[in-house]
C-alpha cells in the first residue's frame, strides 16, 4: 500500500478503530501517514464527545436578536427581460452583417456580369482630334474648358489593344510610347501613340 492508497482508506467511513491489515504495515513504515491517522482518530473523538453540546442560551438569544435586527435580503427578482433582449440583439447583429454583406461592390468574390464586347473598338477615323488624341470607349466626354494633364507612358501593345485601339498583333509583348490625356479627376479620358 502507498501513501495515496492509505489516504484513500482514511476516508473510507468503515475505517475507524486502530490500524489493521496493510495499513497497520504501511503506517509504521510510513511516519507521516501514522501521524495523519493519529490526528483523524483524535478528531473523531472529539467530535463524538462535543456532540451532545450545546451553545449557552444567552449567545442563542443575542444570534437570534441580531437576526431579526438585520433582515435578510431577499434575492433580486430574476430579469426575465434579458434572455429576450440577447436574443433580439443576436438576431439584429446577424440581420445587419447579412445587409452589409450584400452591398454591393463590399465583396470581391462576386463579380457582376458584363454584357454586350469586352472591347470596344475606337473608332480612330472619325473619333481623332486636331492633336491626334483618340478617345478610349467607355470615357466621358471632357468637358470644353475642363483641366486636363498628358502623361507620356510606355504601355505593352497588349494594353493599347485592350484600350481598343487596333495595332498589328505580331508584336504584341512589345511596349508602344503613348500620350495619355487625363481628365480632371484623374481618369483616362484619350490616348495618342507617340511613334
Amino acid at each position: 500500500m502507498n501513501c495515496r492508497q492509505f489516504l484513500k482508506s482514511m476516508a473510507d467511513p468503515a475505517a475507524t478503530g486502530p490500524l489493521s491489515g496493510e495499513r497497520l504495515t504501511h503506517g509504521s513504515e510510513c511516519p507521516a501517514c501514522a501521524n495523519r491517522w493519529k490526528m483523524a482518530e483524535d478528531l473523531r473523538a472529539l467530535a463524538a464527545q462535543e456532540r451532545k453540546r450545546e451553545a449557552p442560551s444567552r449567545v442563542e438569544a443575542f444570534l437570534m436578536a441580531e437576526f431579526r435586527r438585520r433582515p435578510v435580503p431577499l434575492s433580486k427578482p430574476v430579469a426575465t427581460w434579458r434572455m429576450p433582449a440577447l436574443w433580439a440583439a443576436a438576431a439584429g447583429l446577424v440581420l445587419m452583417a447579412s445587409a452589409l454583406w450584400q452591398i454591393p461592390g463590399r465583396n470581391s468574390r462576386f463579380v457582376t456580369a458584363v454584357t454586350g464586347p469586352a472591347v470596344q473598338t475606337a473608332d480612330v477615323d472619325d473619333a481623332e482630334d486636331a492633336n491626334g488624341f483618340i478617345p478610349l470607349p467607355n470615357a466621358e466626354a471632357l468637358e470644353p474648358n475642363g483641366d486636363v494633364n498628358v502623361v507620356s507612358v510606355e504601355v505593352p501593345r497588349s494594353a493599347v489593344v485592350a484600350a481598343g485601339i487596333l495595332l498589328a498583333d505580331d508584336r504584341a509583348s512589345e511596349m508602344v510610347k503613348a500620350d495619355v490625356m487625363l481628365g480632371s479627376d484623374g481618369l483616362a479620358r484619350a490616348i495618342r501613340l507617340a511613334n
